[in-house]
């Protein structure tokens, strides 16, 4: 059960009981939501993946598959993410057809998407549908990997004209992680330790600042708890998480007191 609008996996629940229907319900009454009601949808097993595609009047290209990392249930925050999944090629294939049907169900024709779903011993499931661009420093990852700039789509489509990225040849070389970091507990930022630490690791890793100095920290279940992010590269995505995960380890906060 989740907000119906909103970003950064904030007020979403797991329901797989009655304790866990009592514990949203008692959740739900001190949320701020930023939608006009609550979503019910399936919980799907399986590692959760996007699918990051360009379409054009009903045309659609996958541009490649990112995997998601999170947290243990029920909490499911996520901690990582790494691009180009490397899928074995009929598989990729399937999804990319999968992927335009499902696009083109929802009746989204032309743009940019984000479609994350959960791999399910059954086939792909949806879990939502983006029509954006991915977040985070994901479109950064997308550009250094396939060796193109994919915000020229968002450009083009904006303009009502053919994305030239529907077209462009794309490399399959470099993949790339990107770790969130998380303070342990809540509390005022003020800032961090051990960025400069980051060129000692392979990879060349990345610091990505989300927050400011003196920003409190308040919701660590979530997104919103996140204060920088860690990327890295690798020859390929696999190599690159590790290499990110590494780098990000090096880093803590420097928290205060809430006032």
């Amino acid at each position: 059960m989740k907000d119906s609008a909103g970003t950064s996996s904030r007020s979403v629940w797991l329901i797989r009981d009655d304790a866990e229907l009592d514990r949203a319900a008692r959740q739900v009454g001190d949320a701020t939501l930023l939608g006009r009601h609550l979503v019910a949808e399936p919980y799907f097993p399986g590692p959760v993946y996007s699918a990051e595609t360009v379409s054009w009047e009903g045309v659609t290209r996958l541009l490649g598959v990112a995997v998601h990392l999170h947290t243990p249930e029920p909490v499911r925050r996520e901690e990582a993410v790494a691009f180009p999944v490397a899928f074995p090629q009929a598989e990729l294939n399937s999804l990319e057809t999968w992927i335009g049907e499902v696009l083109g169900a929802a009746g989204f024709s032309s743009g940019l998407a984000h479609t994350e779903f959960a791999h399910t011993p059954d086939g792909p499931e949806v879990v939502e549908i983006n029509g954006r661009i991915a977040g985070a420093v994901i479109g950064e990852m997308m550009c250094r990997a396939l060796r193109v700039n994919v915000y020229t789509a968002v450009i083009d489509a904006a303009l009502g004209r053919w994305p030239r990225l529907l077209d462009a040849p794309l490399a399959t070389g470099r993949g790339y992680g990107m770790t969130f970091l998380h303070p342990p507990a809540p509390g005022r930022l003020a800032g961090w330790r051990g960025p400069e630490r980051l060129p000692l690791f392979p990879g060349s890793p990345e610091f990505f600042p989300t927050a400011r100095a003196g920003d409190p920290i308040v919701h660590l279940a979530d997104q919103r708890g996140c204060t920088a992010l860690v990327m890295a590269e690798g020859a390929t995505a696999e190599l690159g998480l590790y290499h990110s995960l590494a780098a990000a380890g090096t880093v803590t906060h420097d928290m205060r007191p809430l006032d």
